[in-house]
C-alpha cells in the first residue's frame, strides 16, 4: 500500500503543473467570491438608500469602502499569483499565501462590521417599536433617544437624521419625507436585504477558509517547484541564489506595499468625504448637499490620484534602480520611502487626534498605516 501510495504520489509530481493549479485556483476564488461581495454591497447600499436616504444616512454608507477594499484585496492576489507564475518568484508564492491569510482574516471582520451596523439599525427602528410611537405627534418626544444613539462615540451608528438648529435646544429632522419614525418603518419593511447581505458575508467566509487551505497545500508543492528551477537557472552558487532571493524580497514588499498605500489613501479621501457630508448635512438650513460638497469631492480625488502617483512613482524607482544596480536612484528611492514612512506616521497621528473626522475609520486606517510602515521598512531594510 505505501508503495503505491508512492507510485501515485510521484505520477502526480511529474504530470500535475503546481503553479497552474495554484494560478486556476486564485482566478476562481476572484471571480466567485468578487461576484458574491458586488451583491453583499449592492444589497447593503440598496438598503440604506430605501430605508435612510442620502442625506439622513449620514456616514454609514462608509462600509462600502470596507467591502470595495477587499474586492481590491481580492484581485490584488490573483494579480500576485499570475505574476509570481510569470517570474517563477518563490519568495512572492509565500507572500500570496501570507495575503490570503489576511484576506480571510478580514472576511471575518466583514462580518463583524455588518452585524455592529445591523445592531445600530435595530436599536434605531427599537425606539419606535409601536404603531403609536410612529405617529409624528409621539415620534418627537423619542427624538432625543434617537440623538444619544446617533451621537454615542463607543458605537458607529452615524445616521444624521436629526439636527439641532443654532441657538436653539429643539431637535428637528434632517429631512421632511425621512423622519426618523417613517425611517423604522422603512427599516422594518427592507430588513430582509440586510439579512441576505449578511448571509452571503458568512458564504464567503466558507469560501475564502476552503480555498486557503487549497493554496496552503498549492502554495507548498509551488515553492518546490520555483525552488528547483532557480537552482537549475543559477546553479550551486550560493551567493547569487542569496543575491536572486533578496531582488524577489525586494520586489514582493515593494508590490504588497501598493495595495496598503492605494488602501491608507482611500480610506482618508472617503472618511473626510462622509464627515464632510455630514456637517453640510447637519448645518445647511435646508438639508441638501451643495455645491461645496461637490468642490470638495473634486479636491479629494485629485489628493488621491496624486497620492497614487507617488506611490506607483517610487515603485518604479526602486524597481529600476534595483534591477540596474544605479545607486542615484536607489538614493531616490530611499528618500521617498523615508518621507512615505514619515506620512503614514503622520496619518494614524491624524486619525486619532481628529476624532469626528476619522471616527468611522480611525481603527481600521491605523491598522493599515502600521502594516504599510512594516512592510515600508523591511523594503529599506
Amino acid at each position: 500500500m505505501t508503495k503505491a501510495t508512492e507510485t501515485l504520489r510521484e505520477w502526480l509530481n511529474s504530470r500535475l503543473d503546481w503553479p497552474l493549479w495554484a494560478v486556476s485556483l486564485s482566478l476562481f476564488q476572484a471571480l466567485v467570491v468578487s461576484v458574491l461581495e458586488a451583491v453583499l454591497m449592492a444589497k447593503v447600499l440598496y438598503f440604506l438608500q430605501d430605508a435612510f436616504s442620502p442625506n439622513t444616512s449620514g456616514s454609514t454608507p462608509f462600509v462600502a469602502v470596507y467591502f470595495a477594499l477587499f474586492l481590491i484585496a481580492i484581485w490584488f492576489q490573483l494579480v500576485s499569483a499570475v505574476d509570481a507564475y510569470v517570474f517563477r518568484n518563490s519568495i512572492q508564492v509565500i507572500a500570496v499565501f501570507v495575503f490570503n491569510v489576511f484576506t480571510v482574516v478580514y472576511s471575518f471582520v466583514q462580518v463583524f462590521q455588518i452585524n455592529n451596523l445591523k445592531t445600530c439599525i435595530n436599536d434605531y427602528a427599537d425606539i419606535f417599536s409601536t404603531p403609536l410611537s410612529r405617529t409624528p405627534a409621539f415620534a418627537v418626544a423619542l427624538y432625543p433617544q434617537v440623538w444619544a444613539l446617533e451621537r454615542d462615540q463607543s458605537r458607529l451608528c452615524t445616521f444624521t437624521t436629526l439636527r439641532r438648529p443654532s441657538n436653539s435646544s429643539s431637535l428637528e429632522p434632517v429631512s421632511a419625507t425621512f423622519r426618523p419614525e417613517v425611517i423604522a418603518a422603512n427599516i422594518s419593511t427592507y430588513k430582509r436585504e440586510f439579512d441576505t447581505a449578511l448571509g452571503l458575508a458568512y458564504t464567503i467566509i466558507a469560501i475564502m477558509v476552503c480555498c486557503n487551505v487549497l493554496c496552503g497545500y498549492l502554495s507548498y508543492k509551488t515553492f518546490g517547484v520555483y525552488g528547483w528551477s532557480i537552482y537549475q537557472i543559477q546553479g550551486a552558487d550560493i551567493s547569487k541564489r542569496e543575491i536572486l532571493r533578496r531582488y524577489h524580497i525586494f520586489l514582493t514588499l515593494m508590490k504588497t506595499n501598493v495595495y496598503f498605500a492605494l488602501g491608507v489613501v482611500g480610506q482618508m479621501a472617503m472618511s473626510i468625504y462622509f464627515s464632510t457630508k455630514v456637517q453640510i448635512v447637519e448645518y445647511d438650513p435646508k438639508g441638501q448637499l451643495h455645491a461645496g460638497l461637490a468642490e470638495q469631492r473634486m479636491r479629494l480625488w485629485i489628493y488621491g490620484l496624486l497620492v497614487a502617483a507617488t506611490s506607483l512613482f517610487y515603485f518604479v524607482v526602486g524597481y529600476f534602480g534595483m534591477r540596474h544596480a544605479n545607486m542615484l536612484l536607489m538614493s531616490v528611492f530611499l528618500l521617498m520611502m523615508v518621507i512615505y514612512m514619515a506620512g503614514l506616521c503622520f496619518f494614524v497621528y491624524l486619525a486619532n487626534t481628529n476624532v469626528e473626522e476619522y471616527r468611522i475609520t480611525r481603527i481600521w486606517l491605523t491598522i493599515f498605516c502600521e502594516l504599510a510602515v512594516c512592510v515600508a521598512w523591511h523594503v529599506v531594510g
